[in-house]
């Protein structure tokens, strides 16, 4: 599965083949915020789901959101909120280098212009 696909298949697959050698961790991200469901529930969720393709899109659907959708009833992604707060702080940095460059442009070409007069 790529991230430019449009579609995931749901898949059962032991740990083991997944991680490999790899070290993982559970996240139970959000159990801070919203109430885990039952763990039957869960279960009972995503066996109904194996073999199904899925929209997938990295920002609004992708496999945090699938994971998250079945543990708490709600799809979110810490990982599109970081995302989004990094690249709005970007944004934010680069538009004032832009404004700082554009007024000392402005401040010094009207004093180029001002000599110039002057002259």
């Amino acid at each position: 599965m790529s991230v430019l696909s449009a579609k995931a298949k749901v898949k059962q697959e032991e740990l083991w083949e997944v991680v490999g050698d790899d070290k993982y961790r559970i996240n139970n991200l959000f159990d801070d915020k919203h109430e885990a469901r039952n763990p039957c529930d869960i279960v009972k969720d995503a066996q109904r789901l194996l073999g199904q393709e899925q929209p997938y899109c990295v920002f609004t659907s992708n496999c945090e959101h699938f994971a998250t959708e079945l543990r708490y009833g709600k799809a979110e992604s810490r990982q599109v909120c970081h995302a989004l707060q990094v690249g709005v702080g970007v944004g934010v940095g680069l538009a004032a280098v832009i404004g700082a460059g554009v007024l000392a442009a402005a401040i010094i070409g009207g004093r180029s212009k001002e000599n110039k007069n002057n002259q």
